[in-house]
């Protein structure tokens, strides 16, 4: 009895310290990808059962031989043996522990983009086609490169907090009411430049849908006109969804860092563990890039539990150091979740859990059928964002150039308020969300990481119109915002609009800003004045797919817009060369091409 106990001690410390042991001599990167993608419906699983049934023979025919060799080995050879192992588990034990941690994680039982692209409206000009919904302030501003200019605050600069405010005021004439209107530009600068801000290490999730739906092709085209879009090359069209995304995470890989952790989820009408969560450093990537690029579509769509099956698996990491490690899940898929648990209801209330936990999530829907209203859910929780991609190219850039911006909140439930007493603030322009009424002109419930600018720092504003002042004007600005370490700060600052005459401009960004949103103003007069046709929308297939195409119309202006136009050319030329940018010489052509669109009868 003795001899057995012995023996199946022996054992236990060989299944446990041998692998480590000899992982930790040999150093070799771990191709840990456990999914074996699926054949006929049935055979994949009587496959691999009977392959498993195949290795346990092999290993309990090695096991009875191992102990036989014991059982008839002498007393002493055993025991030099059982010291053999002890030495081997003491150096052995700190690897021993991280599989077994690693293993614990194997069980299993996402700045909305869309609609940012003024390409978009200058190519369908260009086509002889119209369709205003595409221009927006943001899309424009977007388009553009802003230097992070503007008065700030010497002691707020000299603070060491991450953010300085900024203002920059105008009074400048409008060119075809001829009114003066007055203008201030709120900004927030990042103190940190290229260099010192960088995210975090990562504790990464991919939950992907691998579902037939996947085996679709994006919607090459602007809406009915059948014409291509320029991001979606001809090679474009024959990539599924699915190939797209695969390609992406590909191109994500090589963003991620040896300190970095990933594990990647499968969904269709089951649920995969593919990759169980490890170190880039010790994880055999290029062959994980191979097994990603080999995933094919099959089954059924069905998401219930893939979310929370994300979090279990970095559940056993929420207690990394949140200074060090960022918890995030980046769910893809090309349907917006239709059950309970990811209902506008549920879907809020199971990413508010995850934040709770400081795990994040970043949903990437693909294709444009996505409801405004529950992005807006899910965009409402903190660290939680929504990017809405529409082609191979957009999709690749988001998980590759974009990436850092993607993951990296800077601060969350940031507020910025302006007191005005002399003044009333007309309109918030850049910001949507903004509660005049409450005097609230920004609301963010996370304000993520922003490109820089070319003097390497980061600047998020918004352009305010007053109406008046005639006479200089004191402002109060506060700034409230809780930082990544989950500490609250609030900030005050007061100053004074200086009521000048018009065309006056502290500099030239607000000078631009400006002229950019008259713009925009015009273009949107032009493309809905006197013209409220509603067209229903229509239908297109390629291949297997179906697309909703919303519709345009043909490019027709009233001749009150055509004058409109023709007289703000002449403004727009002459501001153009005032601010010294020629990127703005793409809008001259468009209103050129306005100016020369068929009357409207």
């Amino acid at each position: 009895l003795t001899d057995l106990i012995l023996v199946n001690l022996e054992f236990l410390v060989l299944c446990i310290a041998l692998p480590a042991a000899w992982g930790m001599v040999n150093q070799s990167l771990v191709d840990d990808w456990q999914y074996k993608g699926s054949l006929v419906s049935g055979v994949s699983d009587s496959f691999e059962l009977l392959a498993g049934s195949f290795v346990f023979l092999l290993l309990i025919s090695f096991l009875l031989e191992f102990f036989r060799f014991l059982v008839t080995c002498g007393f002493i050879l055993r025991i030099v043996v059982v010291m053999v192992i002890a030495i081997v588990v003491s150096i052995a034990g700190p690897m021993a522990s991280s599989i077994t941690s690693f293993n614990s994680t194997r069980e299993l039982s996402r700045n909305v983009r869309g609609g940012k692209d003024i390409n978009n409206f200058r190519a369908n000009i260009a086509a002889g086609h119209l369709q205003p919904g595409d221009v927006t302030y943001e899309g424009l501003f977007s388009d553009y490169q802003f230097t992070a200019s503007g008065t700030s605050s010497a002691g707020l600069s000299a603070s060491g907090k991450p953010f300085v405010t900024t203002w920059s005021s105008a009074v400048s004439k409008n060119p075809l009411s001829g009114k003066a209107e007055n203008f201030l530009e709120i900004g927030l600068k990042s103190q940190m430049s290229n260099t010192e801000l960088v995210r975090k290490k990562l504790n990464l999730v991919v939950i992907l849908d691998i579902s037939d739906s996947m085996r679709s092709s994006f919607c090459p085209d602007y809406y009915d006109s059948g014409r291509r879009r320029p991001d979606m090359a001809a090679g474009s069209i024959s990539i599924s969804k699915l190939e797209a995304a695969c390609s992406s995470l590909v191109a994500m890989l090589d963003q991620l860092q040896p300190e970095d952790r990933l594990g990647i989820v499968l969904f269709n009408h089951k649920i995969h563990l593919a990759k169980p969560v490890s170190l880039i450093g010790r994880t055999d990537v290029e062959a994980i890039k191979k097994h990603i690029l080999n995933i094919e579509p099959t089954g059924t769509t069905a998401v219930e539990g893939a979310l929370e099956s994300g979090r279990k698996l970095l559940e056993p990491f929420v207690g990394d150091d949140p200074e060090e490690y960022a918890n995030r899940i980046v769910f893809i898929t090309d349907e917006m979740p239709r059950t309970d648990e990811t209902s506008e209801a549920g879907l809020p209330d199971v990413a508010l859990n995850m934040a709770n936990q400081r795990i994040y999530l970043t949903f990437i829907g693909l294709g444009g059928g996505f409801d405004a209203q529950q992005v807006k859910s899910i965009t409402q929780v903190k660290g939680a964002n929504f990017y809405s991609v529409l082609s191979p190219f957009e999709f690749r850039k988001c998980l590759s150039e974009d990436f850092d911006s993607m993951v990296t909140p800077m601060v969350f439930d940031l507020t910025l308020t302006l007191k005005a007493p002399d003044c009333r603030i007309v309109k918030a322009i850049g910001m949507p969300e903004a509660d005049l009424a409450s005097s609230k002109i920004l609301q963010v419930k996370t304000l993520f990481l922003s490109p820089a600018a070319d003097d390497g720092f980061r600047k998020n504003s918004i352009l305010l119109q007053l109406d008046k002042p005639y006479a200089d004007t004191n402002l109060t600005m506060t700034l409230a915002y809780e930082d990544r370490r989950g500490k609250i700060e609030k900030l005050t600052e007061s100053f004074v609009f200086k009521a000048g005459e018009p065309g006056s401009y502290d500099d030239a960004e607000i000078r631009k800003k400006i002229l950019l949103v008259r713009y925009v103003d015009l273009l949107k007069n032009a493309a809905n004045a006197k013209n409220q046709r509603v067209i229903p929308a229509s239908f297109k297939t390629i291949g297997s797919s179906t697309f909703r195409m919303p519709t345009s119309r043909k490019l027709e202006i009233s001749d009150v817009a055509r004058d409109e136009i023709v007289s703000f050319r002449e403004h727009f030329f002459r501001e153009r060369h005032a601010i010294g940018d020629p990127e703005l010489e793409n809008e001259i052509s468009v209103l050129d091409q306005l100016s020369n669109s068929v009357p409207l009868n």
